[in-house]
């Protein structure tokens, strides 16, 4: 098993475990210090082939490329993604020595460290929305650690805003997909040279169509040209 995977399956399957125990008990505070200190050395042992400009790509499952989950670690995602890990790790040292007061702060924590290493890794933009949503929804708990007054109006408003932002997110990568056919962000970069930035709408089949075109516009609002059809990207001609 490579670095790359154990930096994802370590800190995913340990924190499913610690939510299910009382964090507040010393040992099992302690045993999600020792999971997020082992997904940081993960991190480290990637960075080693990683940082001098080289990349990791990774398809779990021996699945072909492009229907497995394509995790990919490149110099500025491991930098991130150990950033957060350390960030992650010293708040969990700290809480430890002061004395956890939620039940499931360990586990949490955990599982946004999985989220955050994901996002940063991974190699597909519907999986970095999957392990984004994974982040943000422990760290809408995680808000409201203390109880007060103060933590859960801060909460509210942390969890509305971010849930709007996830709504918008998700109308972008449908939006991607739309005009590349993929979602493997190695392939989109290289079709998107190819998109023309004309909307598709304007074309006299796609102007005709009863449903709604991925921009809202029709031909004789926008001015465009029939001939754009033909200027569609060359995956969606062939």
């Amino acid at each position: 098993m490579t670095a790359l995977s154990l930096a994802l399956l370590v800190p995913w399957a340990a924190g499913i475990v610690l939510a299910l125990l009382d964090g507040r008990r010393p040992l099992v505070g302690w045993l999600a210090v020792g999971v997020l200190a082992t997904n940081l050395g993960a991190l480290v042992a990637l960075a080693v082939p990683v940082l001098p400009d080289s990349s990791v790509v990774v398809t779990t499952g021996d699945w072909p490329a492009g229907i497995g989950i394509t995790l990919r670690a490149d110099a500025l995602g491991v930098l991130f993604a150990l950033l957060s890990s350390l960030a992650l790790l010293a708040a969990m040292l700290h809480e430890v020595l002061d004395g956890v007061r939620e039940r499931v702060f360990p586990g949490l924590v955990t599982l946004l460290a999985a989220g955050l290493t994901g996002v940063f890794l991974t190699g597909d933009l519907f999986n970095f929305y999957v392990f984004f949503e994974l982040a943000m929804t422990a760290g809408y708990v995680l808000a409201t650690y203390g109880g007060g007054r103060r933590e859960l109006g801060a909460a509210l408003v942390f969890t509305t805003v971010n849930l709007l932002g996830t709504f918008i997110f998700l109308l972008s990568v449908a939006g991607v997909y739309h005009v590349t056919g993929t979602l493997e962000m190695s392939g989109i970069a290289a079709r998107m040279d190819d998109v023309d930035p004309t909307p598709l709408c304007c074309s006299p089949s796609a102007s005709s169509s009863p449903l709604p075109s991925s921009s809202g516009c029709s031909r004789s609002i926008s001015g465009c040209r029939p001939s754009t059809a033909a200027r569609a990207p060359r995956w969606l001609r062939s």
